[in-house]
């Protein structure tokens, strides 16, 4: 049996936004335990595709919200697969920008619902614009840099808010 070379993991079943187009709700809420994959499980599941060209990390939550996100990037990464995500892009720090930077991440999607912060702001409840053009700053000033470790991400800036 041919098996796909393109395959997407949801890592993460949760969302620390409350956007008014999506289901998905911040889990932690309520007690309910955080709906993260194991590392472990996402390794078996990788292993299920040995011809996989392409890996897409993310579904309906934040994968940056993951605690070992970029493990699992640097994992497929090593294996030569070209590894995408799409994120909202609130949950980074400069170090982390760095490290995603590094990870070997191919392509990074940054969901940005509108340029004026007012309406953005109105679909995305829980972030602010502002916040997230300086996480881009954050990611383009760390591919500037020399890479420190791991294989560098090649990326370009893309319309519709990929860079």
């Amino acid at each position: 049996m041919n098996l796909p070379d393109f395959v997407q993991i949801e890592p993460v079943g949760q969302c620390n936004l409350a956007c008014r187009m999506c289901p998905v709700t911040y889990r932690d809420a309520g007690g309910k335990p955080p709906a993260f994959m194991s590392f472990d499980a996402f390794c078996r599941v990788l292993g299920e595709f040995p011809a996989i060209k392409h890996l897409q990390l993310q579904g309906m939550g934040e994968p940056l919200l993951h605690p070992r996100f970029l493990d699992m990037v640097r994992h497929a990464a090593a294996r030569g697969i070209a590894v995408t995500t799409n994120t909202n892009l609130t949950a980074l720090s400069p170090r982390r920008a760095e490290e995603l930077v590094a990870s070997g991440l191919a392509k990074l999607h940054v969901s940005i619902d509108a340029a004026d912060a007012a309406v953005y702001e109105y679909i995305r409840v829980g972030s602010r614009l502002s916040r997230v053009l300086r996480n881009l700053e954050l990611v383009q000033e760390a591919k500037k840099r020399p890479a420190r470790r791991g294989r560098r991400s090649s990326w370009s800036p893309s319309p519709c808010g990929a860079i």
